[in-house]
């Protein structure tokens, strides 16, 4: 309990409309030790791919290219959705903040309601939209890798992104 009370501080500041509101504010020391964590779980990720290059040289014969393309990609959508949380974190604290702060006291729940759905939509678009487009790019994109495979394997991997893993 201790640690969540050193995590953030309370503030209490007037509202506009002379309604006190409580801010918390949260110490730039967890957000450090946060991105570190993550930077650890990404090189203990990447030394683990590494490991394994030859064990997939050895069984689905890929190629020097194939090879580089799999470290790449560990990169890739690492830096992509870095890109997306850092986009996410700049603009809903904002908008809940812009939300809560129009409305007086007695109408938080609804505001409160409001910025949870208006979230919710834009992850469920997100997702469609980004789902829709990795599933048609998929089988064209890893055509040449899936043909290796065993014919039970080849024909999961073909069918779905889960039955590839």
């Amino acid at each position: 309990m201790a640690a969540m009370r050193a995590m953030s501080e309370r503030v209490v500041r007037p509202a506009d409309n002379g309604v006190k509101r409580s801010e918390t504010t949260v110490n730039p020391w967890w957000t450090l030790v946060v991105l570190c964590l993550s930077l650890v779980i990404i090189v203990v990720g990447n030394t683990v791919l590494n490991i394994a290059l030859p064990t997939l040289v050895r069984e689905l014969d890929a190629t020097s290219s194939e090879l580089q393309w799999m470290v790449d990609s560990y990169a890739l959508v690492f830096a992509g959705l870095l890109l997306t949380a850092g986009g996410m974190s700049a603009t809903m604290a904002p908008a809940t903040g812009s939300i809560m702060s129009s409305l007086p006291q007695r109408n938080a729940g609804v505001g409160s309601a409001w910025n949870d759905t208006t979230r919710e939509l834009g992850g469920a678009l997100g997702v469609a939209v980004l789902g829709s487009i990795a599933a048609s790019q998929y089988v064209s994109t890893l055509r040449g890798s899936i043909s290796r495979l065993p014919g039970d394997v080849r024909r999961a991997a073909e069918a779905s992104v889960g039955g590839a893993m």
